[in-house]
Formats: C-alpha cells, sequence, structure tokens
C-alpha cells in the first residue's frame, strides 16, 4: 500500500467514526488547521502562475 492510499484509509476510518457521532476535538483542529495550510499553498501556487504569465510568454 502506497502512501496515498495509507492517508485516504485513515481518513475513511475518521470519516467512519465521525458519521457514528464519534468525535475528537484534537483530530478536528488538526483537520482544521491541514485544509487551512492546504488553501494557503494552493493560493500561493496560484499566485506564482498567474505572475508567470501564459506560456511561450
Amino acid at each position: 500500500m502506497n502512501r496515498t492510499d495509507s492517508t485516504l484509509s485513515k481518513l475513511n476510518a475518521i470519516e467512519i467514526l465521525y458519521r457514528r457521532g464519534y468525535h475528537i476535538e484534537v483530530i478536528d483542529r488538526t483537520l482544521d488547521k491541514q485544509i487551512a495550510m492546504e488553501r494557503h499553498r494552493a493560493q500561493q501556487d496560484l499566485n506564482d502562475l498567474s505572475h508567470r504569465g501564459p506560456p511561450g510568454s
């Protein structure tokens, strides 16, 4: 099992627990922080691409 599959498997397990009403505050905070960091990184990538202009220019 590669790293991506392992991570997806873990996220799936968390989803199942949450759907059954099991919530852990530290996981909520961790996920919120990770999502915010990924959004920030994606925005930076978009900004970098926007400043480069179209390919070949």
